[in-house]
């Protein structure tokens, strides 16, 4: 994956027309992230917020990087995906889903956008992942159970008789899992 560290503007979505803080294209396998300027020129003093926002966005396009292909060719993953979204969807049309401050609510609907954003937003964003740890997906998972279980049988097939039932990786997501919901 080739960056792209764009200095002075946010990087256009042609698609949605918003400024985003970064882009991940898969037709180029590049990704853009905006750099303020400020911070660039003074990225030693100790600008530790901005700093922290540009890692943050670079872990999310790379996410996009990594797990592009991988949901464009997995039909059952997307079909996961799409029925974890509506399942947000409906929530957040109700009325606990309506209480959610106004910045976090945001998160959640760009994390519906397309099946790309809900995986890398449930990856990435704590937000997001406290929001989906909170959705029930079924009478005993929530949104955020179910999207790791699907991860994880995913990778399970991936490796073929390499992966264990009861993987430490597993019980590492169960762990960020019961945090969410402390």
């Amino acid at each position: 994956v080739k960056a792209i560290y764009d200095v002075q503007h946010f990087v256009p979505d042609v698609k949605s027309q918003r400024k985003e803080a970064g882009l991940y294209h898969p037709d180029t396998n590049m990704m853009q992230v905006k750099i303020d300027e400020s911070a660039a020129r003074h990225a030693d003093s100790g600008r530790q917020l901005q700093a922290s926002k540009v890692a943050d966005t670079l872990v999310h396009e790379m996410v996009h990087a990594m797990s592009y292909d991988l949901i464009e060719n997995n039909k059952e993953l997307q079909q996961k995906v799409d029925e974890l979204q509506a399942i947000v969807r409906e929530w957040l049309a109700s009325e606990e889903g309506q209480k959610l401050p106004a910045d976090v609510q945001e998160r959640v609907n760009n994390s519906l956008e397309n099946r790309q954003e809900f995986l890398t937003y449930a990856l990435t964003d704590k937000r997001a992942q406290i929001v989906f740890s909170r959705i029930p997906a079924s009478q005993d998972k929530s949104v955020f159970t179910e999207f790791v279980d699907t991860l994880l049988n995913l990778l399970k097939e991936m490796l073929g008789d390499k992966a264990v039932d009861d993987s430490v990786l597993k019980a590492a997501f169960a762990i960020g899992d019961d945090l969410l919901n402390a």
